[in-house]
């Protein structure tokens, strides 16, 4: 089986995990900044909320659409999900968890884990499609973020006229 994942996982390793949350965001100018949350219980909040998870779907479901002309590919997502959740769980263990300073509850982990694999399944078929929702999302954790949710206002409004959330 491919694991073109496999350098991204590893690159996990070497990320400044969650070193920069309550902290400026100076890379973007203030127009392009997500909306921010400024403590951890917030942070929780969000990350198991309905809308969130409800966008993160969404998310997913841009890819699949997108490979809806590439059946024998497809085909392979379930193989692919497999590896790479037996691969985070590794991750999970011995690099994000230590990383955080309080308790989060299992969802909050699972929602961590959605993103990670969303942007894995992103890269195992980057040759077949664009969509980088995902990656995007993954890559404030890079920068010692934790995107921790999405508001959108209403269930048609993912993508387009939804926000990021960001500690």
């Amino acid at each position: 089986m491919e694991t073109i994942w496999i350098s991204l996982h590893h690159e996990y390793s070497t990320w400044p995990w969650f070193s920069r949350v309550g902290q400026s965001i100076d890379h973007l100018e203030m127009n392009e900044q997500p909306w921010r949350v400024w403590n951890w219980g917030d942070a929780e909040f969000w990350a198991v909320a309905d809308i969130s998870w409800f966008c993160a779907v969404e998310a997913s479901n841009l890819l699949r659409d997108a490979l809806a002309g590439y059946q024998d590919q497809y085909q392979r997502w379930n193989q692919y999900n497999e590896a790479i959740n037996q691969d985070l769980d590794r991750i999970l263990e011995t690099t994000v968890v230590p990383a955080i300073p309080i308790s989060l509850q299992p969802r909050a982990l699972h929602w961590i884990r959605a993103l990670l694999r969303g942007a894995s399944m992103e890269l195992a078929y980057a040759d077949l499609s664009p969509v980088r929702q995902a990656t995007e999302v993954v890559d404030w954790f890079r920068r010692g973020y934790f995107p921790c949710g999405w508001i959108a206002g209403a269930e048609t409004g993912f993508p387009a006229h939804s926000q990021l959330l960001v500690f």
